[in-house]
């Protein structure tokens, strides 16, 4: 089967926070430079590229990658590699604990021994459907089932 990349959804509220953040640090630290405040300009500084760094860290891009054997969940540098046999389970959920997802349309994929990861594919219909391809023995909650019979 050919490589299949899925994007995050992303709510429209948290794409506002991700976007506000870094231009309001900003729009601080030049507030600071007028005023020659060299304390407060240094902490701004700081502030900014540190709010740039995570984003391009662990939050930009957020994408899913169906490979020939697994899952790939990539979450700006981090990746988790999720073979396809190892999976066991897909449900809906709105669960909002931190994971590498930017939308609360998300999907709990239950993998190995109790372990878990939450993800939010924009086409969520379509991904399910192509996890199912490549691991048909995987458990669909009733919810998803009924969305990818649509």
């Amino acid at each position: 089967m050919k490589t299949e990349t899925y994007h995050s959804k992303v709510d429209w509220w948290l794409a506002a926070i991700i976007i506000a953040t870094p231009l309001l640090t900003l729009a601080a630290l030049v507030g600071t430079v007028i005023s020659g405040d060299r304390l407060a300009q240094v902490i701004l500084a700081i502030t900014t590229l540190g709010t740039l760094a995570l984003y391009f860290g662990v939050v930009w891009p957020v994408v899913y990658v169906l490979e020939e054997r697994a899952l790939v969940v990539r979450a700006g540098l981090l990746r988790n590699r999720i073979p396809y046999s190892a999976l066991t389970s897909i449900s809906a959920t709105r669960n909002p604990l931190a994971s590498p997802a930017l939308s609360l349309h998300r999907l709990r994929i239950e993998h190995g021994q109790r372990q878990v990861v939450i993800i939010s594919p924009a086409e969520r219909a379509d991904f399910v459907r192509a996890i199912l391809a490549r691991a048909p023995g995987v458990r669909l909650d009733d919810t998803l089932q009924r969305e990818i019979a649509a």
